[in-house]
This record gives structure tokens, sequence and C-alpha cells, in this order.
């Protein structure tokens, strides 16, 4: 996990991520994604198993908030033609 970041407080949190075990990870992730479901979100497998391998320590937490981001704004911009164009 070598991603970085310029903002004190995302390197704070990064470390502290870094030093959690397994279980610290799945507990805070099936938290937050709990909390997404109750707001209506809907994760779908590529999610899932994004936030497993995050778990997993596989990837850092700044690489799953960046893809979790790209993901977004890639279903942002297929979506924007169905509501006509901006331009």
């Amino acid at each position: 996990m070598s991603d970085h970041t310029n903002n004190p407080k995302e390197q704070k949190l990064e470390n502290m991520l870094r030093e959690s075990t397994v279980e610290e990870r799945q507990r805070a992730t099936d938290y937050a994604l709990a909390d997404g479901i109750i707001e209506g979100f809907k994760p779908d497998t590529d999610f899932l198993a994004l936030l497993n391998r995050f778990i997993s320590g596989e990837i850092s937490y700044m690489k799953l908030i960046a893809s979790v981001h790209s993901r977004a704004l890639k279903q942002d911009r297929q979506a924007l033609p169905e509501h006509g164009s901006l331009a």
C-alpha cells in the first residue's frame, strides 16, 4: 500500500488504517456499507469485490477512495446522455 496524499488528515487516516487488522477493516466497512444501504445505495458485485480488496489489505484506503470516485464519475458520465446534454 504505497499511495500517498499531501493532506495531513488523509495521511493520518491512511496510516491508522494501514496498521488496522482485517477484523477492524471488516467492521468499519460493514458499518459504512450498512449506512449506505439505509440511504438507498445498492452495491454491485464489482463494488463489493473492491471493498474485499481493501479489507484484505490488498489495496490502501486511498486506492479504495480513488477507485470509488472513478467509478462514480464513469457512472455519472454514462447517465448524463439519458438526461440531455449540458452543452
